[in-house]
């Protein structure tokens, strides 16, 4: 289906014969992973334009993807959303809509969120959280684990360490939701403005009083890097709380709902606890929820192909990690595939900080889920629906068990 912002007229250094519709922002009903693999087994060109959100190049190929996420010179990501009037002046997320040298000093301001010794200082508050959680779900026999579980733990455990106050996390999630995907017409700069406006004090109040929280951390490592400005902060404050409300949620789905399909890697995931770290690599790499953008900084001929200065270029992580030249069998789910570098949490000067903190959530799910509810399933005649936009997630997933 077009989208609002689909544009028939093709750019005039765009060949025809490179042309193909993909919407990488809508799915309906499709399971996106098995259409953005499609694409190799159809041999579509590494590079293509779509006509939708505006008009812009995707990249299909892990060797693409690899150069293109790691040469900000050429590739910038200072305007990294389609269609172009999404982006704002000056970007909304920090670091991620930043280069060298600026980049640098955002970066270093958020690094010391996610050390070892401050994710190491959480991990008894997040086990106790998912047990009791667990605990609570087990007894009914049934749940909708995306909003039962999924957008309870990691979002919980994340509002916990920046204080911010637990009965405001429906509020904040709503406006997550709309900042990833928004509502019909509205533009991505209206809920985050809102998140702005909840932040905004809060920040404020931080920079005057520190505290330990992340928020007062991020402060002071900030202004150590050269950060003092306050709008900068209160953006690299708003990118870091949208992060830590949705992408491991989404992660979480994708594995409670691999996991309800297949009994036999149920049974060595409860019966060896130890290949659970694995596990969970694999989970990343097979479903990886994000979609990741650039902008062409100058005219270029890249792999043949004539890129103009401001060409948008898009893809999905997916499309990296189901590359069968990196990954073979790319669509098997192997808790004991080598380990390999993918796409999942980006790449070179834009690798995920908040890595660590995603891989212990995940591994604190499955051995606490795995120990209360061996057996589950997705509910006979379930129609499982995908929420597609910035992140890839289930909409809904609901699972069936029997009652403790």
């Amino acid at each position: 289906m077009e989208d609002p912002f689909y544009n028939s007229d093709v750019p005039d250094h765009v060949p025809e014969h490179l042309v193909r519709d993909l919407n990488i922002y809508e799915y309906q009903w499709q399971d996106p992973f098995f259409v953005f693999r499609r694409l190799h087994e159809e041999g579509v060109p590494e590079l293509f334009w779509t006509r939708n959100n505006g008009g812009h190049w995707i990249a299909r190929t892990a060797a693409a993807i690899g150069e293109i996420s790691k040469n900000f010179e050429l590739f910038s990501s200072r305007r990294s959303f389609v269609p172009e009037i999404m982006n704002t002046d000056p970007p909304l997320l920090l670091p991620v809509q930043t280069d060298p040298p600026e980049h640098t000093a955002y970066r270093k301001a958020v690094l010391p969120l996610f050390s070892p010794s401050r994710i190491a200082a959480i991990e008894g508050r997040l086990q106790d959280v998912t047990a009791d959680l667990v605990q609570e779900i087990r007894t009914a026999g049934t749940c909708e684990f995306m909003d039962d579980f999924a957008r309870q733990m990691p979002v919980i455990v994340f509002l916990e360490l920046m204080d911010l106050p637990i009965g405001d996390r429906d509020y904040l999630l709503a406006l997550t939701k709309r900042v990833v995907k928004p509502d019909e017409g509205e533009d991505r700069s209206v809920p985050m403005a809102e998140l702005f406006g909840y932040l905004s004090p809060i920040v404020a109040h931080r920079q005057a009083t520190r505290g330990s929280d992340s928020i007062s951390q991020l402060i002071s490592a900030g202004q150590t890097a050269g950060v003092h400005d306050f709008n900068a902060l209160l953006r690299l404050t708003t990118s870091i709380l949208l992060s830590g409300l949705d992408s491991t949620s989404a992660s979480l789905g994708f594995f409670a709902g691999y996991l309800a399909q297949e009994p036999e890697a149920r049974a060595l995931l409860a019966e060896q606890p130890d290949i659970i770290p694995a596990a969970t690599e694999e989970i990343f790499r097979r479903f990886p929820p994000g979609t990741m953008g650039r902008v062409v900084s100058q005219d270029v001929t890249y792999r043949g192909i004539g890129l103009r200065k401001g060409d948008h270029l898009q893809w999905a992580s997916a499309m990296y990690n189901l590359d069968e030249s990196i990954f073979p069998d790319p669509m098997v789910v192997d808790f004991r595939r080598k380990r390999s570098s993918n796409s999942t949490f980006g790449a070179g000067i834009h690798f995920c900080t908040g890595a660590s903190l995603a891989r212990l959530q995940m591994n604190t799910f499955a051995k606490e889920w795995l120990s209360r509810i061996p057996e589950f399933s997705i509910r006979d005649g379930a129609d499982i629906r995908y929420r597609t936009g910035l992140n890839i997630a289930y909409e809904t997933l609901p699972l069936v068990f029997q009652a403790a």
